[in-house]
């Protein structure tokens, strides 16, 4: 048995409702999340994809999305640097990581992601000064 199979067969009660394939390629999670186990895991993160976009892109995409709101209010998260270089499945992968820490973590930045949009929304639609605004901000 390779490391690949060995080590995903150890994770996989992890995620117990993932539809799993004996290719370990797209393997959805939900309707709109899937997982793909390289030939060379654990020496390399899964695949996480997001509306068919990788887990990297979609945090970029957030992250420019959400920046200057961030700046202008000052709010305070885990994703005020570059979010590629913070993630588990970039530069800071090693073999001791696994499916749970990628889960966590993308969990963790939805959560964040969700609040600031609705802050984002309800402040914009509220039209009160940014005095106002930066309070209703720092209860967040």
């Amino acid at each position: 048995m390779d490391p690949r199979t060995r080590r995903f067969e150890k994770e996989k009660h992890l995620i117990p409702k993932m539809q799993i394939n004996e290719t370990y390629e797209n393997m959805y999670i939900t309707s709109t999340i899937t997982l793909t186990i390289p030939y060379n895991y654990p020496f390399r993160p899964p695949i996480l994809k997001i509306n068919n976009i990788p887990y990297v892109k979609y945090l970029e995409r957030g992250f420019k999305l959400f920046k200057p709101f961030i700046d202008y209010y000052k709010i305070n998260t885990a994703y005020n640097c570059c979010l590629c270089c913070s993630s588990v499945t970039g530069e800071n992968w090693t073999p001791c990581h696994g499916i749970k820490e990628i889960i966590q973590e993308y969990v963790k930045y939805d959560t964040i992601v969700r609040t600031i949009a609705n802050a984002k929304l309800v402040l914009n639609n509220i039209g009160m000064d940014d005095l106002i605004n930066s309070t209703i901000i720092s209860y967040l």
